[in-house]
């Protein structure tokens, strides 16, 4: 059987994999945080700024009350900053826009349209054959 994901949950599966296991990565220093220290860690891999304290509350009752399925929880709200819209995937999508394959450039056309069919959860098929284009707004 084959299951079809939206871009959006392409992407965030695979943020949540990498954060995963960086996190497993760093398992003795994990295993002896507590769940606010857990959830703050895992706010600032995905979304690259830490969390409010609002925020980190809910992220830490996550992981406090369900454990692993709450770690992937607290994940997915560190995904719902801005940030990760702003600096995570804008550094991720931008070393395909540039030759020395570098993170490092200025927001273009190509790095808006991904983040925005990201953002809007388009199928990132509709990139091969429809007309989509999100315009940077210059600073």
């Amino acid at each position: 059987m084959t299951v079809l994901c939206t871009t959006r949950q392409l992407i965030k599966r695979t943020f949540l994999l990498t954060v995963l296991l960086a996190l497993v990565g760093t398992h003795a220093t994990i295993a002896s945080a507590g769940p606010r220290d857990q959830a703050k860690r895992i706010h600032e891999r995905i979304a690259g700024v830490p969390p409010s304290p609002e925020v980190l509350d809910q992220m830490a009752a996550n992981i406090t009350n369900n454990g692993a399925s709450g770690a992937v929880s607290a994940a997915y709200t560190a995904m719902e900053d801005p940030a990760f819209y702003d600096v995570t995937l804008k550094n991720f999508v931008a070393p395909w826009t540039n030759e020395a394959m570098s993170p490092f450039v200025p927001l273009n056309d190509y790095t808006a349209t991904v983040i925005g069919i990201v953002r809007d959860n388009h199928d990132f098929r509709r990139v091969l054959y429809d007309d989509i284009l999100y315009v940077a707004t210059p600073a």
